[in-house]
């Protein structure tokens, strides 16, 4: 007799934290991230040759328009839904059937945002790479591009068309539909 609930493959995930958890230790784990410094004149002291003051640099962190400090990323690979589900040691089927769960569905969908982050802002706009980032963004962000369709005519001149109104009695009409079944016939390969 088989209990409902019981048996099949264990959870990849007990909990939303656990599942957020492993996520984060995948971006740590490709990623190193540093405190961007500056140099700065600190002080002067006298050249050694000639004793004239020379300027003594130092270091200092970069700070944003807001008073923060800046951080730099470096990415050890580019980060992706496949390295996520590697890390994870999921299938990527896997890895959207928790996201159609309602509790792991938005701590898998910041992850997948935080991948497309990425490859906007390091990979989109770079000419070398955009290729893979339009495929990527497009496969598993649904991401769409725009494309435009433009229609000319003759050495791109506008489109010009003819209409003409025939009045053909029936044996006329049949010799010209006979003409024209003709012309196709000797278009056709």
């Amino acid at each position: 007799m088989t209990v409902p609930g019981l048996g099949g493959r264990p959870k990849a995930f007990k909990t939303v934290e656990e599942c957020e958890s492993k996520m984060q230790y995948y971006f740590d784990s490709i990623c190193v991230t540093s405190i961007m410094m500056e140099p700065f004149i600190a002080g002067y002291e006298p050249d050694e040759k000639t004793g004239e003051p020379k300027p003594v640099f130092e270091q200092r962190p970069v700070l944003n328009d807001a008073g923060e400090t800046c951080m730099s990323k470096r990415w050890l690979e580019s980060p992706s839904i496949y390295g996520l589900c590697e890390s994870l040691g999921v299938h990527i089927d896997t890895l959207h059937h928790y996201q159609s769960m309602e509790e792991f569905s938005e701590a898998i969908k910041c992850a997948k945002q935080r991948i497309a982050k990425y490859i906007e802002v390091e990979k989109l706009y770079d000419k070398d790479s955009s290729r893979g980032a339009q495929f990527n963004l497009n496969c598993n962000h649904n991401w769409k591009p725009a494309q435009t369709t433009e229609l000319t005519g003759r050495d791109g001149r506008p489109i010009q068309t003819e209409t003409a109104i025939l009045t053909l009695n029936p044996i006329q009409r049949e010799h010209r539909i006979e003409e024209l079944i003709a012309q196709r016939q000797k278009a056709l390969p």
